[in-house]
């Protein structure tokens, strides 16, 4: 009988410990799972040191490169590489708040690639992404002084398109010549381009050709095409002519230049060259050039003194001044500035062996439009009046 008791006592005391652990075991899941429950809690902070171990290995990366031996690698080439060997997922250019980024993805994490004097470092980044840029061709610093000559060239058939993003900041002489084709030229930073020892624009777009060019906010891009060419001296009896200058964004007519963002564009057109003076025997000075435009054409050629002494000046051999070049379509979107200034008008030459007989000086050019004249060649109404003393005296 006392045995009887013993086991009833003990089967309710295992259906209450049942019911009690049951109880606890909800209670314990319901903490785990709920709005600060362990799990989540535990969820978070694997998270975060799986989002910092991400991010202290991309700063390893890029003090590798900071530091180590490049072997004139670039930053775009090393990046490059680390997308094959699987280190990073991904290396692209995307639009964020109307600026250009340099963006790296690891992770399924996105990160900005900047700048700080001479070290690349990376930041996690707090905005989604923009618009994707395919096909980007990067121009770092470094990228740009190994450019043959300063120079780029695109020649691309009609339909074919190409995008080029500078990301470094610029400040050299630099030419960007369209032969064909729809280029986009995206500048991230300050760039000051002049065509300091270059027989064409600094950005020289040619008939048929299309640039879209993309000035980021804040950003300024100034183009200071120079001057042209001072005519030659003739060494008979003919000056040549000032040649024309060239305009700071060479958009001839048959050119398209479509300008975007909301940064600032500074455009100067070269000044053109004086014309040539006279020396023994000369009869006047060659016209001086015309200006080229801050954006659109280049200025037109002096008018070159004749070479041969004839009775009758309009049937002497020189060349009046070459008119300037019509500018090409130009279309402004967004918000950006535009400063373009056209460039001034050559000085005609002077017959230093009789003290007269100047050419005629060559035009000023507009901001944005066509090209200034030459200006005319030197006419003497002194040999006519030689001819008419010599009829007389007959």
């Amino acid at each position: 009988m006392k045995t009887k008791e013993n086991k009833g006592v003990t089967l309710i005391a295992l259906a209450v410990t049942i019911i009690i652990m049951l109880i606890l075991a909800g209670v314990t899941i319901s903490a785990l799972t709920g709005n600060s429950g362990i799990t989540k809690n535990a969820k978070k902070a694997r998270d975060a040191q799986k989002n910092a171990q991400t991010l202290e290995s991309l700063q390893l990366m890029f003090m590798d490169y900071n530091i180590g031996e490049k072997d004139e690698e670039t930053i775009s080439q090393y990046l490059e590489s680390k997308v094959r060997s699987g280190d990073i997922d991904e290396f692209r250019f995307y639009i964020i708040d109307d600026e250009l980024k340099m963006v790296i993805k690891k992770d399924e994490r996105y990160f900005f690639v900047r700048r700080e004097n001479e070290f690349y470092t990376v930041t996690e980044m707090g905005t989604e992404l923009g618009e994707i840029i395919p096909g980007v061709t990067v121009v770092t610093r470094e990228e740009f002084y190994s450019l043959r000559d300063n120079s780029m060239k695109f020649k691309l058939n009609e339909g074919e398109s190409s995008t080029l993003m500078f990301f470094d900041e610029i400040n050299d002489p630099f030419n960007l010549e369209i032969l064909g084709g729809n280029v986009t030229m995206y500048v991230t930073q300050d760039m000051s381009l002049t065509n300091a020892g270059m027989t064409r624009s600094a950005v020289d777009i040619h008939p048929g050709a299309t640039l879209n060019l993309y000035i980021c906010k804040g950003v300024t891009m100034n183009v200071d095409s120079g001057y042209g060419a001072e005519g030659t001296t003739g060494n008979a009896l003919g000056a040549e002519g000032g040649k024309g200058g060239y305009a700071g964004i060479h958009l001839p007519e048959g050119a398209t230049l479509n300008l975007y963002g909301k940064g600032k564009l500074i455009a100067y057109g070269g000044n053109a060259g004086t014309g040539g003076g006279s020396t023994s025997g000369n009869r006047g000075g060659g016209g001086g050039g015309g200006a080229g435009a801050g954006i659109g054409g280049n200025g037109g050629d002096g008018g070159q003194a004749g070479t041969t002494f004839t009775p009758r000046l309009d049937t002497n051999s020189g060349s009046d001044g070459k008119a300037g070049e019509n500018c090409g379509t130009l279309c402004i979107y967004d918000e950006l500035e535009i400063y373009a200034y056209g460039g001034a008008g050559g000085a005609g030459g002077y017959d230093s062996t009789n003290n007269s007989g100047s050419g005629a000086g060559g035009y000023p050019a507009a901001g944005i439009g066509g090209g200034g004249a030459g200006g005319r060649r030197w006419r003497s109404c002194l040999s006519g009046w030689r001819i008419y003393i010599w009829k007389w005296r007959k």
